[in-house]
């Protein structure tokens, strides 16, 4: 019988041939992608402007017809190491090509992919999913943290619960869908009334339904991974945001301070939208620290505020439809910076107050309140 090949030697076992890896590549993304929103324009002869907005577009000089070619093809299809290896086929040498690709880089332009679609099981790039396309290829033009791929698994596996549907919450709702949201629950027991209607939201062959039924048809317009399924007892949401007009101090805002569930308040109220505070327990002021402020300046406030929320909700309590969608909107980007880790929301500690007409952003700050229990959470 012959012997099995023996993978040692005499010399005794064969070292593994080490891979060179070329030093260049260290400082640049692994596969470099220019979001498609960065329109390109020619200034001049040989100069380039990539970005139209003032605060990121940059300039670009020495470009020629074979640099630009190297520019169109950083479309996260590539890793900096397959752009470098196409140089003879763009003619430039390796260094230009890297030259480039550190100045793009430098600039803020690049975004990184992490791995090449081809490459990987899912073949996952964000070009290939053109309704989530235009949220993040402007998304990632702020720092992120992670790649593109990590961001929309990231909301694709977040669940929002709206307290209080009406014209707020079905607009938040849209709009959260639309983003990628994974899963959009909403509570209110009233059916829809015609003026809960607004664009952006519920629709007028919605009235009459319930909240939840016209949410489903909501969300399934406009996304089509989403998921309206109800959470059960032992699911906790990943935010819960109120949609009420007087959201207040109660055993609903204990419970989530117990719990350590973050929540955001979003209405109308007149003429004026409110957005926030958006509350971490334990971490900022909550709903109680508010209202002990407003007892604080204004001595009359427990009295009134035990009126505003013993008063039913009326139709004209909805809010002008523009106000509400401007409300609606404010209230998700909050949401989804909370979600993509961008950046700690505006609203924490604060509100963001707009009021018609003049249109005016007020931010009001509501500081922890000494008295509140929630400094002992």
């Amino acid at each position: 019988m012959r012997a099995a090949a023996s993978p040692y030697n005499s010399e005794g076992p064969r070292e593994a041939r080490p891979q060179l890896v070329d030093p260049r590549l260290a400082a640049l993304p692994a596969v470099p992608w220019i979001p498609p929103v960065l329109r390109r324009v020619w200034r001049d002869v040989g100069i380039l402007q990539i970005g139209i907005d003032g605060d990121r577009a940059i300039v670009l000089g020495g470009i020629t017809p074979e640099r630009y070619r190297l520019i169109n093809s950083i479309n996260g299809r590539r890793s900096s190491a397959q752009l470098i290896a196409q140089g003879p086929w763009l003619g430039l040498t390796a260094d230009d090509i890297v030259a480039v690709l550190r100045q793009l880089h430098a600039s803020g332009v690049l975004v990184d992919l992490g791995a090449v679609p081809a490459e990987t099981d899912s073949g996952w790039h964000p070009e290939n999913d053109r309704g989530l396309l235009p949220d993040l290829a402007a998304r990632l033009l702020s720092p992120a943290s992670g790649t593109p791929q990590q961001v929309a698994a990231a909301r694709a596996h977040s669940q929002v619960l709206i307290h209080g549907g009406r014209r707020v919450g079905s607009v938040i709702a849209g709009a959260l869908a639309a983003a990628g949201l994974g899963r959009i629950n909403v509570v209110e027991r009233a059916p829809v009334d015609a003026s809960d209607v607004t664009g952006g939201g519920f629709g007028l062959d919605d009235v009459g339904a319930d909240h939840s039924d016209a949410l489903a048809r909501l969300v399934k317009r406009v996304s089509d991974s989403a998921s309206t399924a109800r959470l059960s007892p032992l699911e906790s949401p990943d935010l819960l945001i109120l949609t009420e007009t007087w959201p207040g101090p109660d055993e609903r805002e204990r419970s989530l301070q117990r719990s350590g569930t973050p929540y955001l308040c979003a209405t109308v109220r007149e003429r004026r939208a409110v957005i926030g505070p958006f509350v971490v327990p334990g971490e900022s002021s909550c709903l109680q620290c508010q209202h002990l402020s407003r007892r604080d300046r204004d001595p009359q406030w427990p009295a009134i505020y035990g009126q505003l929320r013993m008063q039913p909700h009326r139709p004209e309590d909805a809010g002008e439809s523009a106000l509400a969608l401007l409300a609606g909107s404010l209230a998700s980007i909050q949401a989804l910076q909370w979600f993509d880790g961008e950046r700690l929301p505006e609203t924490i500690n604060t509100t963001l107050e707009i009021g018609l007409p003049d249109l005016v952003l007020t931010r009001r700050f509501w500081p922890r309140h000494p008295l509140c229990t929630c400094q002992r959470a």
